[in-house]
């Protein structure tokens, strides 16, 4: 269990990686018309690139102690993260077919979870 919670909080880095993306390409957007070099001081944009660097590095270890097949599915928390980021945070509209969506991915989700974890062996 404590293993699912690892890739879970991989994947919580990768959601707000995404966030601050979003903001810095918005902010980017706005000051690009004016000064495009001022562009790579928007901290937002650097700290979904660390953010990013350091979910990497988490998910290299995961990869060294379980079987792709088990860990890269977590990839869907990512997803479904997004996407209730998306609504919460950034005021986006999510229409119910896409919501239908995180619903099948969540299911999936629980069959990988509760399939068993399958460790790499070297």
């Amino acid at each position: 269990m404590r293993l699912v919670a690892f890739l879970v909080a991989c994947q919580a880095l990768s959601i707000t990686a995404q966030l601050c993306l979003k903001i810095g390409a918005g902010r980017a957007a706005e000051l690009y018309r004016r000064s495009p070099l001022k562009i790579a001081l928007i901290p937002f944009l650097w700290t979904g690139l660390a953010l990013y660097g350091i979910g990497t590095i988490l998910w290299l270890k995961i990869l060294t102690t379980v079987d792709l097949s088990f860990a890269y599915p977590f990839a869907a928390v990512a997803y479904t993260g997004g996407v209730l980021a998306g609504q919460w945070m950034l005021k986006e509209k999510v229409t119910a077919l896409r919501w239908a969506g995180v619903g099948l991915i969540l299911i999936g989700l629980i069959f990988v979870a509760t399939s068993g974890i399958s460790t790499t062996r070297p």
